[in-house]
């Protein structure tokens, strides 16, 4: 099968919410090369293979690769598909600096895509005591280090984005063994398993797309977590008034998480932690408004490229 792939030359903050575009304009999948992440391995002693040094390139520059059905290289199809990516990366960068957004288009044989977007994704060093590894690669961990193995089939988060570094930072900053944690928009799974390798006892991962559900269970499986991570399709507003946590992961939107704080509350153990990611510093002002009235109150606050993290206390 002959498909359309499109390569998009962006900025490594907006690159994830690009791909999240893409895949709800019907690419089949995509894939991101950052050079941070490309440099985050090499600089580990025991990388078990070697990377071409033209790899890294820019550090202000990331890569974004997704895969569309053939129909769309027509010509007409092919400008029209063009002119969509390209109103949208206008529309992103709005809130968000894209780079040049540069996009070009070309035709490749499904055999070479189904491995293509495998050379783009390496392991992501997240920590001296995490990493995040493709199942494809048998990465050697140092001594005390815990690994994510991912398959994340082109189309969800590989763990690459702010958002998720730092809540993951936070996560090891913050969390305790012996813990109970619901993870709210639960994507591929990430900070589940994260949360059972240090330790928490009870896991609910909740996301309203079934795919992400789906997702998250069979990564949960490739890392044997099955036993301590229950996946379900559903939401906060979903749960009963009795299910309260130590700490809640909410690694979404602002808009979003604007709209959960007010009861985000009432499902919180007293001394617990609320951990909000996926904040572009635009909103970071509007979700700090919400956050105080609902009782909260800022424990740490966390800075990458244009994305904030909180981990919120509660007075209650």
């Amino acid at each position: 099968m002959i498909l359309a792939e499109i390569t998009i030359v962006t900025t490594p903050a907006a690159v994830e919410v690009i791909a999240e575009s893409l895949i709800a304009m019907g690419a089949r999948g995509t894939a991101v090369q950052n050079p941070a992440d490309i440099l985050a391995v090499v600089e580990q002693p025991n990388v078990p293979y070697e990377y071409d040094d033209d790899l890294v390139g820019n550090l202000n520059e990331a890569t974004l690769t997704a895969w569309f059905d053939e129909d769309h290289l027509g010509a007409d199809h092919k400008q029209a598909l063009e002119a969509k990516i390209k109103c949208e990366l206008e529309r992103i960068g709005t809130y968000i600096p894209i780079g040049s957004g540069e996009v070009s288009i070309q035709k490749v044989i499904q055999e070479d895509w189904e491995n293509a977007w495998k050379t783009y994704y390496q392991p992501i060093i997240v920590s001296d005591q995490l990493v995040i590894s493709p199942t494809w690669i048998d990465y050697n961990p140092q001594p005390g280090q815990h690994i994510i193995k991912l398959d994340p089939g082109g189309a969800f988060g590989t763990g690459s984005h702010a958002s998720t570094l730092l809540t993951l930072e936070l996560m090891e900053i913050y969390m305790i063994g012996d813990s109970k944690v619901l993870d709210l928009g639960c994507g591929s799974g990430i900070l589940s398993i994260a949360a059972a390798k240090w330790g928490a006892y009870k896991i609910d991962a909740l996301d309203i797309d079934p795919v992400a559900v789906e997702t998250t269970i069979e990564n949960v499986e490739i890392n044997c977590c099955s036993d301590l991570i229950n996946v379900q399709e559903g939401e906060l507003y979903s749960l009963s008034a009795k299910q309260k946590y130590d700490f809640i992961l909410m690694n979404i939107v602002a808009d979003v998480i604007i709209d959960l704080l007010p009861i985000a509350a009432d499902h919180l153990r007293p001394m617990g932690l609320l951990f909000c990611s996926g904040i572009l510093n635009k909103k970071e002002d509007k979700v700090l408004t919400v956050a105080r009235r609902s009782g909260f109150e800022v424990h740490e606050r966390l800075e990458r490229d244009e994305w904030v993290a909180f981990a919120f206390s509660h007075g209650s």
